[in-house]
């Protein structure tokens, strides 16, 4: 299971399967890192930056759901039992544990600008060698990095630079370090990953040559001549610590220069080249946008008291609204279940020390069941992973899994705040659900704890959460819905200036709406008019209120996703037999806390039959 969450500096995967017992994840509380073992696989948005270091994202990788999914998808018999369909990666399991489509929208390329180690460099199977070639060099560093990573993208340019410094004359044009990446998310490479330690991201482990390729260790660690450095962001840390490890370094080493050639660029988040700005907001971006955000808050680390009221808050808000009838539906359906079934949902856990046994004060987690919500209820009246094979239309970046959700999210966002004036001219009673009327706050104000409760990059949210707010931001839908827009332009400006600071050629963020979006926006002195821009913020965004573009065709037979619609209609029957030891302890955790789960949910679906076989100390001893 390739799970994982973030921080210290960097991003870090979960180490799941027999090294670790049971479900336990590693927990920040008050400066300390805490043992937690949890009933339930709780998922989210990987890769969340905050302010330079990462905050959990999903807490366990579920070792035995993983090792559930490892066994449906690869049986060790000749014969498949699952129908040959293409797995989508890197995390074949979550086919089995129903999250599978969320990654896919967060799986993500990036210009990269350093070699990549290659599969055939590793050796397959178990044996004492790893590595069967490397270049040429009497050092060879060795980068092992995640896609997804926003400490491994910025990091990119940064080892590029190193590269390009490493060819000069004074460093033997490349032949006294080698600089390779690993992909710890490609599966020929994940022996490498694991040898390695590489569980925090990006890390550098640097050795001989020779050690990589003699070395017959379980580990790294024990490889002659190894350091290793984490938590790096810039290229002189890259060079200290070379000069300090690398024997013979060049006194009158060049340092990196500014900008490498060919170096990727921070600023890959842009819309595609060529692409026209539509005259309105796509509806399909708005419900890949909602699915995203109500996944991440679904799988929010611990529903205390503020982080559960903000999400009732933001179904509230969708169901009053959100984009089209059908979806606004959905939201209310969800917020009425919710607060119905609430503790048939969540599951409490207990903390009561960390990883090394030291005694901390008692902290009760709550988390909810995402997937029983997911399964029980669908958006727009569809199955969630419908979105994310359709994936994002406008919102798309320039290299893949870029720029979409946080993208999608300022839209959706936008768009609620303008639903809202259109939700005020419905007629509705007052006292109903999805009146204006029944919301417990200003709708701008639902925003923001959306944003302090279920978005994940800590300097993000801080930014956003530093905007002032005055009693006149809220006095009426329209000043909210500037309120919105000039936070978001402040948040642009921001950027775009970062992006040119780290890179001066990387191209510029336009402010929006631009020129060619609306013409009298702006004004001959640069300043944008904003009752022009008031109004186009209502003609871009206002008819998503009314757009049932996204809505489930009414006579719709389907009744699950399509992955399930390829993969288990027409398949065989699979037949799981569990045998467990009926005096350990781990397997009653698993049989309660993981199966019994998995079966309630009814995942991965009726084509399944699993049945528990428990085995008696006799019996064990007979066999």
């Amino acid at each position: 299971s390739a799970v994982a969450h973030c921080t210290g500096s960097g991003c870090v995967r979960s180490q799941s399967g027999a090294a670790r017992v049971a479900h336990c994840g590693v927990w920040p509380v008050a400066g300390r890192s805490h043992l937690l073992c949890r009933p339930l696989a709780v998922g989210g948005a990987m890769g969340r930056r905050d302010a330079g270091r990462c905050r959990p994202a999903r807490l366990s990788a579920l070792a035995p759901l993983a090792i559930l999914g490892d066994y449906l998808l690869h049986p060790a018999s000749a014969q498949p039992r699952l129908p040959d369909v293409p797995a989508p990666q890197p995390f074949p399991d979550l086919l089995v544990d129903g999250e599978w489509w969320y990654y896919k929208l967060l799986d993500t390329s990036f210009p990269h600008g350093v070699p990549l180690l290659s599969g055939s460099s590793v050796a397959a199977g178990s044996g004492p060698n790893l590595f069967k070639q490397l270049p040429e060099a009497e050092y060879v560093l060795m980068e092992f990095f995640v896609p997804w990573c926003p400490h491994c993208q910025r990091f990119a340019p940064e080892l590029a630079k190193v590269v390009e410094a490493l060819q000069s004359p004074q460093a033997r044009s490349g032949s006294l370090v080698a600089v390779r990446s690993v992909d710890c998310e490609r599966s020929e490479l994940k022996r490498a990953c694991d040898w390695a330690g590489a569980h925090m991201f990006p890390k550098l482990l640097l050795a001989p040559r020779s050690s990589f390729l003699d070395h017959a260790g379980a580990r790294s660690a024990e490889m002659p001549g190894a350091a290793e450095i984490f938590a790096i962001s810039e290229a002189s840390q890259v060079m200290d610590f070379l000069a300090k490890h690398v024997p013979n370094w060049p006194a009158d080493m060049p340092a990196p220069s500014p900008r490498a050639q060919g170096a990727p660029f921070f600023g890959w988040a842009q819309p595609p080249e060529g692409v026209v700005e539509p005259p309105r907001v796509q509806a399909q971006d708005l419900a890949v946008a909602a699915t995203s955000l109500l996944h991440t808050a679904f799988s929010a680390p611990n529903f205390d008291a503020p982080t559960k009221a903000a999400l009732f808050d933001l179904l509230h808000l969708l169901c009053v609204a959100g984009p089209g009838d059908t979806c606004r539906q959905s939201a209310c359906a969800m917020r009425t279940s919710l607060d119905r079934d609430w503790e048939q949902l969540v599951s409490r856990t207990t903390i009561s020390g960390d990883y090394e046994g030291i005694h901390v004060d008692a902290l009760t987690v709550t988390t909810l069941s995402w997937a029983r919500v997911e399964h029980e209820h669908r958006w727009c009246g569809r199955p969630w992973p419908d979105f994310a094979e359709e994936g994002w239309d406008w919102c798309r970046g320039r290299t893949p899994g870029t720029r979409g959700y946080t993208c999608g999210l300022w839209m959706l966002f936008h768009s609620l705040l303008a639903g809202v004036e259109h939700a005020q001219l419905a007629e509705v009673p007052p006292s109903a659900l999805n009146s204006v009327a029944s919301l417990a706050k200003p709708p701008m104000e639902i925003v923001r704890g959306t944003v302090q409760h279920f978005f994940g990059c800590a300097e993000c949210r801080q930014h956003f959460l530093e905007v002032p707010v005055t009693p006149a931001d809220t006095a009426s839908p329209a000043a909210q819905i500037m309120w919105l827009w000039s936070a978001h332009d402040t948040a642009t400006i921001r950027i775009g200036g970062e992006e040119r600071e780290r890179n001066p050629e990387a191209p510029a963020r336009l402010r929006w709406p631009t020129v060619a979006g609306c013409p009298t926006c702006l004004g001959p002195d640069g300043r944008y008019a904003h009752g022009e821009v008031l109004a186009h913020l209502r003609r871009f965004y206002g008819p998503a209120y009314h757009d049932e573009s996204q809505a489930a065709p009414a006579a719709s037979p389907r009744v699950v996703g399509m992955y399930e619609q390829r993969a288990l209609v027409d398949s065989e029957p699979i037949l799981l037999e569990v045998f467990y030891f009926t005096l350990c302890p781990h397997c009653e955790y698993f049989l309660t806390k993981s199966l019994l789960p998995l079966v309630e949910a009814q995942l991965p679906g009726d084509k399944v039959q699993i049945h528990v076989v428990p085995m008696y100390p006799p019996l064990l001893q007979a066999i």
